[in-house]
């Protein structure tokens, strides 16, 4: 007869009816042990939260006052800053400050004009049967995209701090630009 691997806490099989009916009674109060330990351990933890909270706060004023110092700092001096543009940020002592450019989008304001205009003047290349503007080949064919009312291609400056010994980088302020 093969042998069966113990629990590491194994019961004795219940032997009569009054044994299966003590088993399902501690089963149910450890149940409810657990779910009072839950209940309390989530009650802590909203209260923690809360706490925390006001705590939390205060830190994220502070650095939206220095993301915004910083930012200001930026534009102010970013031709200093980014030797006439030829760099995108400037390395300090305590970190670098710069600014990255996101990849040019599609921006469409008014979407049914611009629908009526593709389709009245047969840019069928801009939009699918039911009338779907493709932003991508509006972007890859721009110069004609950009003279119709509503379209302009843009792109995202986003003014960014890297702190020195620590592993993030922190976007100050994004702004939408012309590509």
């Amino acid at each position: 007869m093969a042998k069966r691997k113990n629990a590491t806490h194994k019961l004795p099989l219940p032997t009569s009816e009054a044994e299966v009916n003590q088993y399902i009674t501690a089963l149910a109060e450890a149940r409810i042990k657990a779910e009072r330990l839950v209940t309390r351990t989530n009650e802590r933890i909203a209260l923690l939260k809360a706490e925390m909270a006001e705590a939390l706060e205060q830190h994220d004023q502070e650095m939206q006052r220095y993301a915004v110092a910083l930012f200001t700092y930026f534009e102010r001096n970013k031709d200093e800053l980014t030797d006439g543009g030829k760099r995108q940020s400037h390395v300090f002592a305590t970190g670098v400050l710069g600014q990255r450019y996101t990849p040019p989008r599609t921006s469409i304001r008014n979407e049914e004009r611009v629908k009526q205009y593709v389709v009245e003047h047969g840019l069928e290349d801009f939009y699918e049967e039911k009338v779907v503007l493709r932003r991508d080949v509006m972007l890859a064919q721009r110069s004609l995209a950009e003279n119709i009312p509503g379209v302009r291609i843009v792109r995202d400056r986003v003014v960014y701090v890297r702190p020195d010994h620590f592993d993030l980088e922190i976007d100050l302020e994004k702004k939408v630009e012309a590509a």
